[in-house]
């Protein structure tokens, strides 16, 4: 942590030099160490991180990063560290470094501490102090639109090393133990596990320096994941801020979890042409766990080629895609998505009953050549009772009205029980009843903490179920955030939407899960 300043304001996040997989609390200065920063003009470290440097530095020639932005307190197990005694422990959180915001001030003030320093390169050190300033924030933003939009806030980490991360974000930070030397008691992680129970933790964080077997061990009784969460107390193999764009968003094994947020699905810079015609152009757009997400605009805005290219089923003309963080040319995990089109394909060969096309959402979860099993059944039938068909569940479904089909394609999605449900335009065409009871549905469905994303024209009776709106004009997001009220004729009392659709390209059929063949 401690910089011996020169000419020069280094990157946020170069350490001293430390020999690889040494915990930098253990961090040992030898003698030629201590004399350079006994004689340095100016120390810049952070106090409690490394009792070594706290020894060695001179109070008159140091600064203490922690003194230019408001702390927070230290965390507080009591049965973990009762009858303990701590050296150089400090009151105050000392892992500044992991919000961005409060990093861009000490680099402002950093460089005023230095231009003091060494007036005849004063300006050079403000220069580049506020250059630093601006790439923080700018990491700042990014991170406060990645994490802004979750539901899911606690985050469940190997120690509690990021306490600034999640008041900066909004977060709840819970650290299997304090610190990473310390062994959890049994009651800490009986206590940890029935949290991450009750709030739906999908992730516990490890580190690279610390053993994952605990976070293993937890995630397993808790039915989660593991995943590196790096605190940047080792010098990164890039600079900080990729270092920590890697923690907000990359995949960090085979699984394609995503580090700080598990996120259904996350399109960049998504494009889409056809023909030669722009139909997306530069979809910037992230779902999170437990988010219900409706997909708005006029006829012919994109939102149908949006939610196909989200599944992969439209190819992408640049940008990238990713669903549970991996790309859908390589994603196997389709039980966890259950898509609902906006019509029923019915074919002219040997019809098939309400209860076939149904079952064929269990296709996804089932073993090749294993027979249909008891709970394949029980998922069928419940989800035919949910749409209120189980007394046509032997009729054809060429039988069956344009809503009642409707329903059928919902149940098809309720029977593979997803964790994500993708439905386009499901409330267009059909009666009042329906989209009642399709109000009714989803309202369960988010009350278990499941994933929504739907295409609409108008919201109706879906309205109050909506955590968020995306308007879609002209193929680019113009508003995400609350749902926008309607306007004009849409918002006219008893308004029922029944406008003709103008066709969007389609990219082919629908293939790769759901019983559909590729």
């Amino acid at each position: 942590m401690a910089e011996r300043a020169d000419r020069s304001i280094r990157h946020p996040g170069e350490r001293a030099d430390r020999p690889p997989g040494v915990e930098p609390h253990d961090l040992e200065l030898g003698i030629q160490q201590v004399t350079q920063l006994k004689n340095a003009a100016l120390t810049v470290y952070i106090k409690g991180i490394q009792p070594a440097v706290d020894d060695a530095v001179d109070p008159e020639t140091s600064f203490d990063a922690a003194t230019a932005v408001q702390t927070i307190p230290a965390g507080e197990h009591e049965e973990e560290h009762a009858g303990e005694e701590h050296d150089h422990e400090v009151a105050y959180d000392p892992h500044i470094w992991l919000d961005p915001a409060r990093l861009a001030t000490v680099a402002t003030k950093l460089g005023e501490r230095l231009a003091t320093a060494d007036p005849a390169h004063a300006q050079g050190y403000k220069d580049r102090a506020a250059k630093t300033a601006a790439t923080l924030g700018t990491l700042d933003q990014e991170f406060a639109k990645g994490l802004g939009a979750c539901r899911t806030k606690t985050m469940v980490t190997a120690h509690e090393a990021f306490g600034y991360l999640a008041d900066r974000y909004g977060l709840k930070q819970v650290g299997i133990t304090l610190d990473p030397e310390t062994e959890p008691s049994p009651t800490r992680l009986s206590e940890v596990g029935k949290l991450a129970k009750a709030e739906g933790v999908t992730t516990i964080f490890t580190e690279s320096l610390v053993s994952p077997k605990v976070a293993e061990v937890l995630a397993s009784q808790v039915g989660a994941k593991t995943a590196v969460l790096d605190p940047l107390e080792s010098k990164p193999s890039g600079d900080y801020v990729s270092a920590m764009r890697d923690n907000l968003k990359n995949p960090t094994n085979s699984t394609g979890v995503y580090v700080m947020t598990e996120t259904a699905f996350a399109m960049t810079g998504g494009r889409v042409t056809f023909d030669g015609k722009p139909v997306l152009r530069g979809i910037d757009l992230t779902v999170c766990p437990g988010e219900v997400v409706a997909l708005l605009g006029a006829n012919g805005s994109g939102k149908s080629t949006l939610v196909r290219a989200l599944l992969g089923l439209t190819p992408l003309t640049g940008g990238t895609t990713l669903m549970y963080g991996t790309p859908p040319a390589r994603f196997r995990d389709w039980w966890r998505i259950g898509y609902v089109p906006q019509r029923l394909q019915v074919g002219g060969g040997v019809p098939a009953t309400v209860r076939e096309v149904v079952a064929s959402g269990r296709v996804a979860r089932q073993r090749r050549l294993r027979r249909t099993s008891a709970a394949d059944k029980a998922a069928v039938a419940s989800a035919l009772e949910a749409v209120r068909l189980a007394d046509r569940a032997g009729d054809p479904v060429q039988s069956l009205s344009g809503g009642q089909q409707q329903r059928v394609l919902i149940a098809r999605a309720l029977a593979g029980e997803p964790d994500t449900y993708v439905m386009d335009e499901p409330t267009a065409g059909v009666d009042a009843d329906t989209q009642q009871l399709l109000a009714d549905t989803l309202g369960g469905l988010v009350r278990e903490g499941k994933t929504v994303v739907l295409v609409a024209h108008e919201l109706g009776p879906l309205e109050p179920i909506i955590t968020r709106g995306v308007v879609i004009r002209e193929g680019r997001v113009a508003h995400d955030g609350r749902p926008p009220r309607p306007e004009g004729e849409c918002a006219r009392p008893g308004h029922e939407h029944q406008h003709p659709h103008a066709a969007e390209p389609v990219g082919g059929p629908l293939t790769g899960w759901q019983g559909e063949p590729r």
